[in-house]
């Protein structure tokens, strides 16, 4: 198995200008090989390929021999590119998908930015499709370079690389990682990638050590769930699995759950009282409830749409978002619907439909129901269904809101960050992250900062801690809306609530 950094060895780093020699021979060699067949008569031509086939095997061998050479090298060489940093202690925990049953992405108790264009960019060039971990003052999230993946953590005043780190072969994944007991967990993966894993890092020497990796028959694209000493997760056509966090591989499995039966389980669930919360999409369309020690359903509830918003949960209500659609396809005459249940008896309490698929998750936040459709609808209710405000973004939204005590942050696929007062959804911020994309990575508040992933521009870090709500700012990357276009705003929030 493959390590992309080594701390522990440094005696490996002597070795890489003895490869490269060896590298350069070689390639010389086989150019100037090729260079001679060209010049050579037929007759001769005939007699070296005779030749070079009563030597295949050994020619076999050098062929592999020097593959493994330049796999090794660009492993060396993505060792060499992580900060040399003496091992950092991991404070804190993010152990599952948005911080928090909540989904607030909030990670502390700093105010957000009122303004402020971006600070830093972390692994430019790559995709980030899963939202940021905050785990103390580091960020941590999966990244790709639109073949081959890896799960970064940066310093989150900096953007500077800590550490980076992926088994052989991680390919390209949704999936967000979660951090609790030292170890850190996370899927592979997008919808059609098969035979996807679970891989786990340990964290307990300050830098990840691959602890173990687990294949589905499936994708992973959720964000797994840490609960004590056990892993929930689901993978995609392979149905639900509970894995155990410690232990060896022959007791990895705690339970699984058969795709036949589950089938579609892509969203990140929720685990709460020793109860799983699992959303089913295309042939299942249900809420269902599973006891976390054995797996056994307990309930089952049937739903209108696809569910693939992740459940929140808050008390006694439990929230979730749901709609016929996905990611990439809306079909004609898209709708979805906001439900809230009592998490006991799974009553429907209330529901709000909406003209398009809620896909990202609700936010559940002091007595309020904040989220966001496909369509840019941004809503907010009260816990009783009661309508408070609503605004709607000038492209498509695909990624969860974030959400603090005064301020609502909302991302479009147009690539801009819009900060919202969140009393009356009224915008005073905005900035932009990069071109237009899918930005489904869901923004994260922490340091008062944002953080969020990018379909182009990897990590980023955006807004000034020291802004408020009335700062002075320009166009062009620190920017407060100016009042023309604040104006404009306005009046199109006051338009959506009427």
């Amino acid at each position: 198995m493959m390590w992309l950094h080594e701390f522990s060895d440094l005696a490996v780093v002597p070795i890489l200008p003895v490869v490269g020699s060896l590298l350069v021979f070689i390639i010389g060699g086989v150019l100037t090989l090729l260079a001679g067949l060209f010049t050579m008569r037929r007759e001769t031509l005939r007699q070296v390929r005779a030749f070079l086939w009563t030597q295949k095997w050994g020619l076999l061998v050098l062929i592999l021999l020097g593959f493994v050479l330049m796999q090794g090298v660009a492993a060396v060489w993505e060792w060499r590119r992580n900060k040399d940093v003496p091992p950092i202690a991991v404070t804190g925990e993010w152990r599952l998908f948005r911080g928090s049953l909540a989904r607030a992405g909030w990670a502390d108790s700093r105010p957000g930015p009122h303004g402020g264009g971006v600070q830093w960019t972390a692994e430019r060039s790559t995709q980030c499709y899963s939202s940021p971990a905050i785990v103390g003052d580091y960020v941590l999230a999966t990244i790709s370079d639109g073949r081959d993946a890896r799960i970064v953590s940066v310093d989150a005043r900096s953007g500077e690389r800590i550490w980076s780190a992926a088994p052989s072969g991680y390919r390209t994944t949704f999936s967000s990682p979660v951090v609790a007991r030292a170890r850190l967990v996370c899927g592979e993966g997008l919808h059609h990638t098969p035979n996807s894993r679970v891989v786990c890092f340990d964290l307990s020497q300050g830098f990840p050590r691959l602890a173990w990796e687990f294949a589905t028959d499936s994708h992973v694209e959720c964000t797994p769930v840490i609960d004590g000493d056990r892993v929930f997760v689901n993978a995609g056509d392979d149905g639900v699995y509970c894995l155990n966090l410690f232990g060896d591989g022959d007791q990895r499995i705690a339970w699984h759950l058969s795709g036949t039966d589950f089938p579609d389980a892509e969203t990140a669930l929720a685990v709460a009282h020793e109860r799983v919360y699992v959303g089913l999409g295309r042939g299942g369309s249900a809420l269902c409830v599973l006891d976390a020690g054995t797996g056994r359903e307990l309930r089952r509830l049937p739903m209108p749409f696809l569910v693939f918003a992740p459940p929140a949960i808050d008390g006694d209500r439990l929230l979730i978002g749901m709609g016929n659609g996905n990611y990439l396809e809306q079909p004609t005459g898209a709708a979805g619907e906001v439900r809230c249940l009592d998490r006991h008896t799974l009553e429907t309490l209330w529901s709000v439909s909406t003209s398009s698929p809620v896909l990202a998750s609700v936010v559940i936040d002091r007595d309020q129901v904040i989220f966001t459709c496909t369509d840019g609808a941004l809503h907010c209710v009260q816990i009783d269904g009661a309508p408070v405000a609503q605004w709607t973004a000038p492209a498509t939204v695909l990624a969860a809101p974030a959400v603090t005590d005064v301020m609502v942050y909302c991302i479009s696929s147009d690539g801009v960050l819009t900060g919202l007062d969140r009393a009356r959804l009224m915008p005073v911020w905005q900035t932009r992250l990069g071109a237009p994309g899918h930005y489904v990575s869901s923004p994260v508040i922490a340091h008062g900062h944002i953080y969020v992933g990018t379909p182009h521009d990897g990590l980023v870090c955006v807004g000034d801690p020291s802004t408020s709500a009335d700062s002075d700012s320009t166009l062009g990357g620190n920017q407060i809306v100016p009042e023309t276009k604040r104006i404009h705003l306005l009046c199109s929030a006051a338009k959506n609530r009427d």
